[in-house]
């Protein structure tokens, strides 16, 4: 006699996922494995949600439209339905905010980036504008180890006009420790701010995260955290997950993330995410 491992089917009415180090992209789109699974929900009655990082623009750009129902940007500062062509828009960071988000940039090590007009621009103090050459040769040389595309980031110094903006989140980059360092310079209870991985640090106006953008999503569509299914592996995630019975995560995902998970699965290059929801989530068409 033959016995088969058959996978307990779950069940879930909304599943919302980050993008970069959860799903795997090929050309700078999802994957076609990735977006086909997430076509299939949506057939078959699961309301599908992106909860990202990154800017509308570029998300738009990377995950067609038809595979999802939300899409939540900026880790949650925008969230667009789909269906009503409705953003659902959190407050920038103010002026003020700025200014004292950045004041300690001539202590530390690290570069900053911020998004405004479509583009990030990325600055390093004048002091350290060293600091910044050397992020780059870093990455270029990974980047001809590893055989990838890598475009050349131009690092600015001047940077004063940014006191002047209301921008949706300023990033920082450099080694764990300089960045916490950097975070103790400041009134960290001021702000929304997460590690996305260990090497780079979000600040953006207080309130703002996936979590809030989840619960907005399940109260608009009705549906209880017992009947939410997520995936993520950054500590941005991780406000997300606490309004998601079903937490899917990488093997690629930082510890404190792990430590959650109701699932383990394969890190994002073997697209461990869209594998799991195939087999526990889908149903046979």
């Amino acid at each position: 006699m033959q016995c088969y491992n058959v996978a307990m089917k779950r069940k879930a009415k909304l599943f919302i996922s980050d993008i970069d180090g959860t799903l795997r992209m090929k050309n700078g789109r999802l994957s076609p494995y990735a977006q086909s699974v997430l076509r299939r929900l949506r057939r078959q009655g699961v309301v599908v949600a992106i909860n990202s990082g990154r800017p509308f623009e570029s998300v738009s750009r990377v995950v067609p439209m038809d595979c999802v129902d939300y899409v939540s940007c900026g880790n949650g500062q925008d969230v667009y339905d789909v269906k009503n062509n409705v953003h659902r828009l959190m407050p920038m960071l103010r002026k003020e905010e700025v200014k004292d988000i950045i004041a300690p940039m001539d202590r530390h090590l690290v570069v900053m980036s911020v998004h405004g007009n479509g583009v990030f621009r990325r600055f390093a103090h004048p002091s350290k504008a060293w600091y910044g050459c050397l992020v780059m040769a870093v990455r270029l040389m990974a980047a001809v180890a590893l055989r990838r595309r890598w475009m050349i980031w131009k690092i600015e110094t001047d940077y004063g006009f940014l006191k002047d903006m209301e921008p949706a989140k300023i990033c920082f980059s450099g080694t764990h420790l300089s960045l916490k360092r950097y975070l103790s310079d400041l009134e960290p209870d001021k702000y929304s701010h997460s590690f996305v991985n260990p090497y780079w640090l979000e600040m953006q106006s207080k309130g703002v995260s996936k979590g809030n953008a989840v619960q907005w999503i399940q109260l608009r569509e009705g549906i209880s955290r017992e009947e939410t299914a997520c995936a993520g592996d950054g500590e941005n995630d991780l406000s997300m997950m606490e309004h998601c019975a079903i937490r899917i995560v990488p093997a690629n995902a930082m510890k404190s993330v792990k430590a959650i998970a109701t699932e383990h699965v394969t890190c994002w290059k073997k697209e461990g995410v869209p594998h799991w929801l195939e087999e526990h989530l889908l149903e046979e068409e």
